[in-house]
């Protein structure tokens, strides 16, 4: 390598173990900031980028790195304050919401992880997958089963071949005592997917909506899943 390759090199890079950038090179403090989240060295990035914020406002991919960083160190305020700060922000790329939603649930902040699937959808009202997100992290909030079967229904209206949306949604139904709905979501789901639901109590109930209706065969996979739940469970 030529002296003017080696001055041209950042000081950071993986194979060295040279400090960050000094304060007052914003630009070089942003670039260590973005390579050491990529690299996983959180302790390092946030110093990166704690250092930056002191020398003018960061910019949106910064911002989500340095919030990443919090959130793997589990420095729960930081990282809510920083996911926060990019929520009000007037649009993001669909992949930030998902990465400010998996950050929200590393740190078991649910409520957070509803408001980046509620500004997600506010942008981005296509996709599936967020209206289901959202509907897991409403039910352990405790909202109640009409609010999270209004988010499962777009789910499901999206992506109607989905049967875990479905399964989702029949237990909402469950949950407000309307069997009826409850089995008319259940019924589109093809029964031998139902020996895969992983939650005893779950399968439990829904087998008995299915038997309620006289539909066996999925009864039958339903029952099935609480057996290979309870021979997993006694084997320990």
């Amino acid at each position: 390598m030529s002296e003017d390759q080696s001055r041209r090199e950042p000081r950071w890079t993986a194979s060295q173990t040279s400090s960050p950038p000094q304060a007052g090179d914003f630009d070089e403090l942003i670039e260590c900031l973005i390579l050491r989240h990529q690299e996983q060295a959180w302790s390092q990035a946030v110093g990166a980028g704690e250092a930056a914020l002191l020398e003018a406002p960061l910019p949106d991919q910064a911002w989500l790195a340095l919030a990443d960083a919090y959130s793997h160190l589990r420095d729960a305020e930081q990282a809510a304050t920083a996911y926060e700060h990019l929520l009000s922000r007037p649009r993001l790329p669909a992949e930030s919401y998902a990465l400010i939603y998996a950050g929200a649930k590393r740190l078991g902040q649910a409520a957070l992880a509803v408001a980046a699937c509620r500004a997600s959808i506010e942008h981005y009202p296509e996709d599936d997958a967020v209206y289901f997100a959202m509907a897991t992290q409403m039910s352990k909030l405790g909202y109640q089963p009409e609010c999270i079967v209004a988010v499962l229904e777009r789910a499901v209206g999206l992506a109607p071949d989905e049967w875990g949306y479905r399964v989702s949604l029949a237990l909402q139904h469950c949950r407000a005592k309307d069997w009826r709905r409850a089995y008319d979501a259940l019924r589109r789901a093809p029964a031998e997917k139902l020996r895969s639901v992983e939650c005893e109590f779950s399968a439990s109930m829904l087998a008995r909506c299915c038997e309620a209706h006289d539909d066996h065969p999925r009864a039958r996979a339903l029952r099935a899943a609480i057996s290979r739940i309870r021979a997993r469970a006694e084997r320990g």
